[in-house]
């Protein structure tokens, strides 16, 4: 009776470790992508970079790995990675970044990328079985989630649809090969998994995944040409899968009613990519041969943009928010080249290269049914690159991808040579050093995530100061802890908002909601002609973004170049009677009386010149053409500049007087403080009869902005200086 032949321990412990291996390089993918409240990107406003920290976390398992297995791994072409992620460095070093945090995002991407590449190259038959049929299981459990969440636009854990999409293909190009080539359950997984995918990219809908996918069964039909008949089957099957996920009803949300945050940057498809991608060559030239540096497209981009794209993009201004931002090129082919220059583009396109021309020649070799499916995944996602999201931006498709990549790439020497050694001893070397510099860092962006989830889902302020304070730099913490200011500020003049908004734009110099706050924090501190210059950058980036050029008007209007209100309400549809009138009464109610005047004489020849005693009359007869409120500003003026009278003619008590018929006027209908200025001038009065502890109480906590300060009656201005009372 024959016997089975004895298992060698250690080579069972090999394929163990090996299996692990492609596990543990699959996982970052996995933990993005899965469903459940245990998800690290669970709740995750923006789970891209949060996703990049969990990735670079992961890479120390796999880097654990590699040494334990004392795995020494080659890979082809490895060298044009490796000078172009250099070359990013040297353009960084030239040139810092303004966006720190994007930086670290992607040089550590770039870092979990180089390790799954020596994972990937470590890896034989049992590790590249195990790579490859958790692929599709990871496809799977991508899609199949993301199918039931309608709600946000079948966008899965990632949040996009593209995303999820980039990262389940790789499993549905390999369940395509299964499906064709096996013979036992897998076959049948597999073509499950494509079926899944064809579903999904017709319901989402997704047309850069769908033409991938139809691609490359187009190849797998030219490579195995035994298989036609069965290929062409389940690609007539996965076509009516994609047609029906796109016909049969379900449940979506039109545009307005998705969330701000959801808000798409690339509404719009082709159409947006072509004008995004013709864009795209003057922004490399601007940026010299080293281009903008490793993350920093987001930062960069905004004064490159087409204006029609601008358009498309937000749906005609359609969306909830008036702006989308651009976060990448959305084509691998350009996004090296805007990042690392023409040469680090070059380098990136030659990478892509060797990968491709590896992986078409697995994908052909009869013999080589362990890389094959990898192969078949491998060409999905560099077709999927040239029109969706670059790889080193999706950090769940891009350490899944490279790990393919590395295995696809591995050098198989028959004999170690002593150059062999030494390269494969300093690749490793390098992948640890690279994962070793990284993984405080990454912790921290993890950690920063968590506490931007959080704050989202509670609302509790404790959480975006946390995620502050653990990454100082991060745009989005920056920008929570700017709007935080804004309301604590209710309105009123605060140096903090300032800041805050400025912090903002430390790190995206061009982001266009930091300079509308910003323009409206520095109007509020009398910055005034700041505030124009502010929005004016904003008209520079988007001539026709609706809230600058409201605030435009508005500004203009009060104190700014009313000419040119006048030429920019009327491009608004706004230069009405209306419109006028309304910004007459701020203008009265904020003291600048001959602005206020000036606007209702637009529509009133009357109002032009108007002295106190017209203005009451006026305002008291119901002859004005003003509302309730219009005819309040125009008396409580009538009242202050009868104060103004009597305070310039020494006579503080009736001045006193006057000034508190224009407070009952001026001050808001809704409860709140009189105007900053009706302050200083009531307390100045007060300090002109001795009262001064009166006005200190009625100056209270304000910060005087420098323009309030200077609209104030030298009478009162002197009364106030002379008790101690400014400086404020």
């Amino acid at each position: 009776m024959a016997t089975k032949p004895a298992v060698d321990p250690q080579q069972f412990q090999r394929a163990l470790l090996e299996i692990l291996h492609a596990l543990v390089l699959l996982a970052p993918a996995a933990f993005l992508v899965w469903p459940g409240a245990l998800s690290p990107i669970a709740d995750d406003p923006f789970p891209i970079p949060t996703g990049t920290g969990v990735a670079g976390v992961a890479g120390t398992l796999a880097i654990a790995l590699l040494i334990t297995r004392r795995a020494k791994p080659l890979v082809r072409g490895v060298w044009t990675y490796l000078a172009f992620l250099a070359l990013g460095y040297v353009s960084q070093c030239m040139r810092p970044p303004s966006d720190t945090f994007g930086a670290s995002r992607a040089l550590m991407l770039a870092a979990v990328c180089v390790t799954a590449l020596a994972g990937g190259a470590s890896l034989s038959r049992a590790g590249l079985s195990a790579l490859a049929r958790g692929l599709v299981l990871l496809s799977m459990l991508a899609v199949v989630p993301a199918l039931f969440d309608s709600e946000s636009q079948f966008s899965g854990r990632l949040g996009n649809s593209g995303s999820t999409s980039e990262v389940a293909l790789l499993g549905a190009a390999t369940g395509l090969w299964l499906a064709l080539r096996e013979r036992d359950l897998w076959r049948w997984i597999g073509a499950l998994a494509a079926g899944l995918y064809s579903f999904y990219v017709g319901v989402a809908p997704v047309l850069a995944g769908a033409a991938s996918f139809a691609l490359v069964l187009a190849l797998l039909v030219i490579a195995l040409p035994d298989t036609r008949r069965l290929a062409l089957l389940l690609g007539a099957s996965c076509a009516l899968l994609m047609v029906g996920g796109r016909v049969v009803p379900h449940p979506r949300l039109p545009a307005s009613a998705r969330p701000a945050e959801h808000a798409p940057g690339d509404s719009g498809g082709i159409a947006v990519r072509r004008l995004l991608w013709s864009s795209l060559p003057s922004m490399v030239q601007a940026h010299g041969l080293l281009g903008i540096g490793p993350g920093q497209f987001q930062s960069a981009y905004p004064p490159f943009r087409d204006p029609r794209e601008i358009e498309l993009s937000t749906h005609e201004r359609t969306l909830p928010q008036a702006e989308t931002e651009v976060e990448h090129a959305h084509s691998d082919l350009l996004q090296g080249c805007v990042e690392a220059g023409w040469l680090g583009g070059a380098l990136w396109l030659a990478f892509f290269g060797f990968v491709a021309r590896a992986s078409w020649q697995r994908l052909r070799d009869r013999g080589d049914d362990l890389r094959a499916p990898l192969a078949a995944a491998a060409l999905a996602v560099l077709l999927n690159a040239l029109w969706r999201e670059p790889l080193l931006w999706n950090p769940a498709s891009a350490s899944a991808a490279f790990a393919l990549f590395g295995a696809l790439l591995a050098i198989d020497e028959p004999r170690s040579t002593t150059r062999s050694r030494v390269l494969r001893s300093a690749f490793v070397l390098l992948s640890i050093g690279l994962v070793a510099s990284q993984l405080a860092r990454a912790w921290s962006i993890a950690w920063h995530g968590r506490a931007l989830a959080q704050f989202a889902s509670s609302g509790n302020p404790a959480f975006a100061q946390l995620a502050l304070e653990v990454c100082e730099d991060s745009p989005v913490a920056r920008a929570v802890a700017a709007r935080r200011a804004d309301e604590m500020s209710e309105g009123k003049p605060s140096e903090e908002s300032v800041e805050a908004w400025q912090a903002v734009l430390e790190v995206r110099p061009h982001n266009v909601e930091a300079l509308i706050q910003l323009a409206t924090a520095q109007a509020r501190t009398g910055r005034e002609a700041r505030a124009l210059e502010t929005l004016a950058h904003v008209n520079e980036l988007d001539s026709r973004h609706p809230i600058a050029r409201r605030n435009l008007v508005r500004m203009h209007a009060l104190f700014g170049d009313l000419a040119q209100a006048r030429t920019l309400a009327a491009e608004l549809g706004s230069d009405s009677a209306e419109t006028w009138r309304s910004l007459g009464g701020i203008a009265l109610q904020e003291l600048r009386v001959a602005r206020g005047l000036e606007l209702f004489a637009l529509v009133d020849a009357r109002f032009a010149g108007l002295g106190a005693d017209r203005a009451y009359a006026l305002a008291r007869s119901g002859e004005s053409g003003l509302d309730e409120s219009g005819r309040l500003a125009l008396e409580g003026t009538a009242h202050l500049l009868w104060a103004r009278e009597h305070g310039e003619a020494g006579r503080f008590e009736d001045a006193l007087r006057s000034y508190r018929q224009a407070k009952r006027c001026l001050a808001p209908r809704d409860g709140s403080d009189p105007p900053t200025g009706l302050a200083l001038e009531v307390a100045g009065s007060l300090a002109a009869l001795g009262r001064v502890d009166e006005a200190r109480k009625e100056l209270g906590s304000r910060t005087h902005s420098a323009s309030a300060l200077a609209r104030m009656p030298e009478w009162a201005g002197q009364a106030l200086f002379e008790n101690g009372l400014l400086g404020r």
